[in-house]
């Protein structure tokens, strides 16, 4: 199972173990093992030994019996009844962008199958062509084209009377070119799409494993992958039989695949963030003297045009070309002028360099053009190996279905740069204050990990996205007087930046929009600020300018996050821990089938016997086993969902020795309401209309907002809360710019709780300070040691955290728009972008003349005449000697100890990075592919520390 690896010495004692006991029947070990190898036998998923145009070797699960385990399949583009996005089959892509060809073919009416591009009649007699199916209303509905009007409309799938074959056999039609109808053979025909690094789901179970190799890239991976789904599956759709006996086919399609910085790089041939054009999704960027100019700078803030596969694959085969005839230094200035260098080609292109180079010296009769004209030729023969399966696979586009990842753009991009400049300059004394300030947070309402503010301060510069998620959802109540104003700046930006992208769900798609490219801009213009270099060597900073287009077409970029999938990375250990590691792509393959397996049979999944051809599955007892002990479902990687009902309530667990529950007085303002008589028990939660577990000390936001003081139940299970009121002060806080909450100083008992919410006490007004001492709890155990905690000022104003992500689309459509809307830094941002241009110039200008300066002394000395050369008389310097020592004529040289010590210390130490020409040349023209894109290896100024490495 995932999450129990098991070997066989565990497992032979586990045998003896109930043998021991007494159970009856139990198996041999050797016995066990061919048991279930006859039950891997009915079904299993093959395991393919594959090699790569490279020639490398490895394995895969064969993708195409992956699919058939999956229970349910979303195969419609869906136009959500109340306008809000949630899931991706929502979002543009799938509505309106995506090729026609990739979607889901046909509409199956029951009595009818009805395709795409084919003519079909409505009943009331008009001829249409659907050419997209999509859901609204919770019916089925298609997007068709009259035969005399080439405008596109909607109607309802039920409105359709007559398919193409009915219009053929009335004889009302000529005869038409069947399209994807053939392959059908009168099956369901549809269409599922795939992440090829993980599907949008937040199961473990639903993770499946394809493929890994230590020693093959990911392109030579997706080339078998892209022949088993693209190759194999249109022509040979997958077929299941679902719960009702009918047999579905399936063709199956990538839709996107997220990953970090280098691996998109690599998905869609990029040179990297390091080169002069750095964006893998558009052609933004230059050489470092085009990237200083106010236009050029400029630029860096806006999405420069996009980059599309067909762009990237004629770049591509004009560098093969160059390589044919022998061009490398052309090959390579292409790729810095254009971005363009895939990892898969470049293999290909250094091949065929070698081959051109050894073709001229074996035949040097032969000319140039028939060396070219061959090796053309050969590429021609080969291009199918030649390219990466990313930009040759139909219906997607790597530049723009490579979506900006969350965890690595924000957590590990933005939010970890502006804590490394914060934290790096202070002092122990300020470390220890926001410690202590982290450790105070309230944490009612944020969906975070139990903080543990002494070991962020201690790691402070080795800490992983789920630490980071816990420092900007609360980092600008703790940080005044420990940055500066512009730091502060920056933690407000990013702060208001990362809480709209942690959505469930977008409402207003427009209003959405707007506030997330106000918010993206104020983080570009806060960074710019601080630094203006940062914007030109950091790509992280630039890809948030593509969250706008990323967010239309995919939906919620949370569905994105590739967080889940870096918790895989346990089973994936789990998988090769008792590997002898000689194959390891071959031992984890079968390891992961094994999983498949068994996850398949346990939930109830059907499989086609080889040898009969009927389908199977298991019984009801075994569904039901697994049903019962939630235990199995872990360790299958399914996490049961906590059944919720509005409303409901928990009590508060009794204390060690105490049987009884101690009954409640209702003592609150309202409390005239009920009977005096009444009895009331003390609960711990309650479930609100959002469907989350409302503890007592919570804020609830209703029409009005108020913080939970009691949750009460009586015998008969009827539940009220008891309710502080708050009432929400007009205009936002002054430092940090969020809504505020003040004391009405009355108590209500409500029935309804709307959802919960996070609130930080206004620390800054009140002036709280970390006054209380108490114990420090080591091996859960109060010690001698004492630590400081913040106390509170009894000042009843608190500040609704907008930045936490837990339920702040709620929030946001709950308060005004005018208490937490983003609002633009500069009104004139092409005026402060050319300032922060001018003085990036400025900079870059003075620190070049300090190292010519540098240099100089440097060139001096190694000009000066030390050495004699043809009789010239030489003098040396000696450390501690003040007069030139005369240098003894060619081979009467003193090669004692004590001479050859004087020598090296009277050497002076020096350190020459460049030359002076070197530093002129690199001034004026553009910066190497494959270098670091500066124009400049100021270490200082572009790579201050670790965390600053992309």
């Amino acid at each position: 199972m995932p999450q129990l690896c098991v070997s066989s010495s565990l497992m032979c004692m586990f045998l003896w173990m109930l043998r021991e006991s007494g159970a009856k029947d139990v198996p041999s070990f050797d016995c066990l093992c061919q048991v279930q190898k006859e039950i891997r036998a009915k079904y299993r998923i093959p395991s393919i030994p594959c090699k790569s145009p490279l020639g490398n070797v490895f394995f895969i699960n064969n993708p195409r019996t992956i699919i058939t385990q999956v229970p349910q399949m979303h195969v419609y583009p869906e136009i959500p009844d109340d306008g809000v996005v949630q899931k991706i089959w929502h979002a543009l892509k799938w509505r309106k962008n995506m090729d026609l060809d990739v979607l889901s073919p046909m509409y199956n009416a029951g009595t009818a199958h009805y395709y795409v591009n084919e003519l079909a009649c409505l009943k009331n007699g008009d001829f249409v062509v659907p050419v997209r199916w999509l859901m609204y209303h919770g019916k089925a509905h298609t997007g068709h084209a009259t035969i005399d009007d080439s405008k596109t409309i909607i109607i309802t799938a039920t409105d359709l009377s007559d398919n193409y074959l009915n219009l053929q056999d009335k004889k009302l039609i000529p005869q038409w070119t069947e399209t994807k109808k053939r392959i059908a053979g009168g099956d369901l025909l549809y269409v599922t799409l795939v992440d090829f690094f993980g599907d949008d789901l937040q199961q473990e179970f639903l993770v499946h494993f394809v493929s890994t190799s230590p020693h093959v890239s990911m392109a030579e991976q997706f080339q078998e992958f892209k022949t088993a789904v693209d190759r194999d599956t249109h022509s040979n759709p997958v077929r299941v039989q679902d719960e009702n006996g009918k047999t579905t086919q399936f063709c199956i399609y990538c839709n996107c695949t997220p990953s970090d910085n280098p691996m998109q790089s690599e998905i869609c041939g990029h040179i990297g963030g390091k080169g002069n054009k750095f964006c893998c999704k558009c052609h933004v960027g230059g050489t470092q003297l085009e990237k200083t100019t106010s236009k050029g700078y400029h630029a860096l803030f806006e999405l420069g045009e996009l980059r599309t596969k067909e762009h990237t694959l004629t770049e591509l085969k004009k560098q093969v070309e160059l390589a044919c005839r022998g061009m490398s230094k052309c090959v390579q200035e292409l790729q810095t002028q254009t971005g363009v260098k895939d990892v898969y080609t470049q293999y290909w292109i250094e091949q065929i360099l070698a081959r051109a180079a050894e073709m001229c010296q074996q035949e040097p009769d032969v000319s140039e053009a028939t060396i070219k004209s061959e090796l053309i030729q050969w590429t021609r023969d080969n291009e199918e190996k030649l390219y990466s399966p990313f930009l040759t696979l139909k219906g997607f586009n790597p530049a723009a279905d490579t979506p900006v990842e969350l965890l690595h753009i924000i957590l590990l991009g933005a939010v970890k740069y502006v804590w490394h400049i914060s934290h790096t300059p202070w002092s122990a004394e300020k470390k220890k204050t926001y410690s202590i300030r982290l450790q105070a947070t309230s944490t009612e309402g944020l969906s975070i990990h139990a903080i543990h503010a002494n070991y962020i301060m201690q790691y402070a510069g080795s800490l992983i996205g789920r630490q980071f998620k816990t420092i900007i959802q609360t980092a600008v109540f703790h940080l005044h007087n420990l940055v500066t104003e512009d730091q502060f700046t920056v933690w407000k930006a990013v702060g208001e930046l990362s809480a709209l992208l942690w959505v469930p769900e977008i409402g207003d798609l427009v209003q959405y929009r707007n506030n997330l490219k106000i918010a993206v801009t104020n983080v570009l213009d806060a960074v710019a600020q601080i630094d203006p270099s940062k914007i030109m060597t950091k790509i992280k900073y630039h890809l948030l300018t593509h969250i706008d287009f990323d967010a239309i077409q995919l939906g919620p970029l949370i569905a994105m996050a590739t967080e889940i999938f870096e918790s895989f990375n346990a089973v994936f250990c789990y998988c090769s821990i008792y590997s002898n590691h000689p194959a390891p792509s071959r031992d984890i393959a079968i390891q992961f089938r094994r999983q498949e397996t068994v996850k398949h049979q346990l939930t109830g999944g059907r499989w086609m016997s080889k040898s009969t051809g009927d389908w199977h599955s298991t019984g009801l007892g075994v569904r039901h086993f697994i049903e019962k002990h939630p235990i199995l479902q872990r360790l299958v990687g399914w996490t049961p969902e906590k059944q919720l009902k509005h409303g409901n309530t928990k009590l508060v667990p009794l204390k060690r020795g105490i049987r009884t529950q101690p009954v409640e007085l209702l003592k609150t303002t309202d409390a005239t309401h009920y009977n005096d008589n009444s009895k009331w028990m003390r609960c711990k939660t309650v479930v609100s209309e959002s469907l989350n577990e409302s503890r007592i000390r919570t804020w609830q936001n209703l029409i009005i907002c108020g913080r939970l003081s009691d949750i009460l139940c009586n015998q008969s299970g009827k539940a009220i809360v008891v309710v502080e009121l708050f009432q929400i002060i007009g205009g936002r806080h002054s430092r940090y710019g969020m809504p505020v909450l003040a004391r009405r100083d009355d108590e209500i008992i409500v029935q309804n709780i709307k959802f919960d919410f996070n609130t930080q006490h206004d620390c800054f007004s009140a002036g709280c300070e970390a006054t209380g001492v108490h114990p420090v709890t080591q091996e859960r155990v109060e010690s001698d040691k004492i630590e400081h905690f913040i106390v509170h000022t009894p000042l009843d104003r608190f500040v609704i955290n907008t930045h936490g992500f837990h339920n702040s689309h709620l929030v946001r459509a709950t308060v005004s728009r005018n208490l937490w809307a983003p609002v633009a830094l500069f009104e004139d941002r092409r005026a402060k972008h050319d300032e922060f241009s001018a003085r990036l110039r400025e900079t870059r200008a003075t620190k070049a003349t300090k190292r010519k300066e540098a240099a100089a002394p440097t060139m001096t000395r190694r000009n000066r005449g030390l050495v004699n050369v043809a009789g010239f008389r030489r003098q040396l310097l000696v450390q501690g000697r003040q007069n030139p020592v005369p240098l003894p004529p060619r081979g009467q040289f003193n090669m004692s100890g004590s001479t050859m010590i004087g020598l090296a210390a009277g050497r002076s130490k020096r350190k020459i990075k460049r030359s002076a020409r070197t530093i002129e040349a690199e001034e004026s023209e553009p910066s190497d592919s494959e270098g670091n894109g500066d124009g400049d290896s100021d270490e200082e100024e572009f790579n201050s520390g670790d965390d600053f490495v992309n």
